[in-house]
């Protein structure tokens, strides 16, 4: 497995060079965005069974490729927000996580939030309400707010404090 995964992060690296997000944001802009070779196996993985013996296969081979290409994981949240195919299967990015080498939800959104932070801020800013509300887990508040994620966000912006001003009798 770790030969194909290999040969697929070689065929498919000019796919993870540049921005993934389209400038001009419409339906048809991110359905084109995610007619990528790459995004043929998130296809498959959405439209297969988990029941399917087929479905551990692809994870296994995903799992390899996110070794040889840690980008695989954001690009895989991006299929799952931005294709028409995917819609409500933000639950397979778990599958995921739990395949690879780091072996869970906390650790593998963490890294692939804190590459994409770094290779594409506009991308995590689409990314974030999505991951906010489909994604199982409880980490991502507590992250958040204890700068662990974003940490320049913290230090380059302030939120507004309101006071209250005392009612006048």
């Amino acid at each position: 497995m770790s030969t194909l995964a290999s040969c697929l992060a070689e065929l498919f690296k000019g796919h993870f060079r540049g921005d993934v997000l389209p400038d001009d944001i419409t339906e048809e802009s991110l359905e084109e965005s995610v007619c990528k070779p790459v995004c043929l196996v998130f296809r498959n993985l959405c439209q297969m069974q988990e029941d399917n013996s087929g479905f551990s296969v692809l994870l296994e081979m995903l799992a390899e490729l996110y070794q040889k290409q840690p980008k695989i994981g954001y690009h895989l949240l991006y299929y799952l927000r931005a294709s028409k195919a995917a819609m409500g299967k933000m639950s397979l990015y778990e599958s995921f996580a739990q395949a690879t080498a780091l072996g869970d939800l906390h650790t593998c959104l963490m890294m692939d939030m804190k590459a994409c932070q770094e290779d594409d801020i506009r991308l995590l800013c689409y990314l974030t309400p999505s991951i906010y509300t489909e994604v199982h887990t409880n980490f991502f508040y507590a992250e958040i707010h204890t700068n662990t994620i974003y940490p320049e966000v913290h230090t380059n912006y302030s939120m507004p404090r309101y006071t209250q001003t005392p009612s006048t009798p």
